[in-house]
């Protein structure tokens, strides 16, 4: 399988937010993927969306993540 990251934002606490895209997990296809690591970089959160990827990552206003895709992406 493949995974990538082509995207990513710094957390305010000193975490980091990975997007991308993997066909090793969810969908044999290919699904949209996002991790979220800690600041000792262990994984806060790991979670895979639809078929397509992501390529972009920020920063809400007011906490959370926002993520930008491509095709396919639910």
């Amino acid at each position: 399988g493949s995974e990538y990251f082509p995207g990513g934002v710094a957390a305010p606490d000193g975490g980091i937010v990975l997007v991308g895209g993997t066909d090793s997990k969810g969908n044999s296809a290919g699904d949209a993927w996002m991790v979220a690591l800690d600041p000792a970089n262990q994984v806060r959160f790991d979670k895979t969306f639809g078929t397509g990827y992501y390529f972009g990552a920020g920063l809400r206003t007011g906490g959370g993540h926002v993520a930008v895709g491509g095709p396919g992406v639910g």
